[in-house]
């Protein structure tokens, strides 16, 4: 009789076996979709609270009524920060508020890190910060990718907080002005890279591609009441579109630079599809503006025809890394997700909902951060 078991137990384990041999495959993809569905069950208020929990623990430093985000990883003894982080933290935190997941303390913590870091004599950010057991080291120079964030964060801030409305448009108004009179390229309508980057510097003619963000541009000009933002918006798009169209696949270059009233990659500085430029899909998602449109679906175009999205692309459309970053799936995810023909495209960047923890990724926690808040 315990032979007999015996016997019936190894055939059961047999036919287990045989089982797993003959549908591994299927089995796995069972299992892939089971995940898919869990992350798409969540509601989107545990899954940005997960996400929010996650990113504030790792890269937020709270100090008495100061916040700041870090952009180096959690072993390293100094801690560095930047404006552009700045404004992210700003971001992010008004994502979360609008779920009941942040107020406003955690805004004002953040808004008094900035003016405690505003550059001599101008409302602009220092682009750096540096912090070690015996010194703090401050950039005397700006990063209008960092200064724009904040100026926009200030401007939501006023919708969300109505009492404070008045305060917080004061101050992104004169953020705005000094963003017109230190990072504005008058000839070619342009926004520089920073304040540094002045009339007869190298420089004065790149932009940073990063940098358009069409939906931002429309509410500095209604609380401005400046027509420079709609000169900034259409002259910025429109070299958007000249890039997309220099070649074949639409991807943008991290940097460009103007020449002869041509726009061209900046081969000086990373010239592909890269850790700048993969922000464009994100900056133009919600955008309804033609030339806004025309770009981000070349994109969205390219990737959907891609397996799976590598981490940069040359712009003859050659992979540059055989491996995927939540930095440049995260805003394809946001960016597809807006349009039904890109449903499959969008499904196969839900990988980076799985992971609700990226440690030592500041950027791609953050993008992905944003992804998970905002999703639909």
């Amino acid at each position: 009789m315990g032979e007999n078991k015996k016997v019936h137990r190894l055939k059961v384990f047999e036919m287990f076996v045989h089982i797993l041999k003959r549908f591994w495959v299927l089995i796995l993809v069972v299992i892939y979709l089971f995940l898919l569905m869990y992350v798409r069950i969540s509601n989107d208020g545990t899954l940005g609270g997960d996400f929010y929990h996650h990113w504030k623990e790792n890269y937020l430093c709270i100090r008495g009524n100061d916040a700041f985000a870090k952009t180096n990883s959690s072993s390293s003894a100094d801690i560095t920060s930047s404006s552009e982080s700045q404004g992210y933290a700003m971001r992010i935190v008004l994502y979360a508020a609008s779920k009941h997941l942040a107020n406003q303390r955690d805004f004002e913590r953040l808004l008094a890190y900035y003016q405690k870091n505003e550059l001599k004599h101008t409302h602009l950010m220092s682009a750096n910060q540096s912090y070690s057991r015996h010194k703090t080291i401050r950039s005397t120079d700006s990063n209008t990718s960092g200064d724009l964030l904040i100026a926009d964060s200030l401007i939501q801030a006023s919708k969300m907080w109505p009492h404070k409305a008045s305060l917080y448009e004061s101050l992104a108004r004169a953020l705005l002005r000094d963003i017109l009179k230190y990072e504005y390229n008058q000839n070619d309508k342009i926004l520089t890279l920073g304040n540094r980057a002045i009339k007869g510097t190298p420089f004065y003619k790149v932009m940073d591609t990063a940098d358009v963000m069409p939906e931002e541009f429309d509410d500095f000009r209604t609380l401005t009441g400046q027509s420079a933002w709609f000169v900034v918006k259409r002259s910025m798009l429109r070299k958007l579109v000249s890039l997309s169209k220099s070649n074949k696949y639409g991807l943008i270059p991290d940097f460009a630079i103007l020449v002869k009233h041509r726009t061209k990659a900046f081969k000086h500085f990373s010239h592909d599809y890269s850790y700048r430029a993969c922000r464009i899909p994100m900056n133009l998602a919600y955008s309804t503006d033609s030339d806004s449109r025309y770009v981000l679906h070349r994109l969205l175009l390219f990737f959907n025809k891609q397996s799976y999205i590598s981490a940069g692309y040359r712009l003859n459309g050659q992979k540059i890394h055989q491996y995927q970053s939540p930095s440049f799936s995260s805003p394809i995810l946001l960016a597809s997700g807006q349009f039904e023909k890109y449903l499959a495209l969008y499904h196969r960047q839900e990988y980076v909902l799985m992971h609700r923890s990226i440690r030592n990724d500041y950027e791609g926690s953050t993008l992905t951060t944003i992804a998970a808040l905002k999703r639909k």
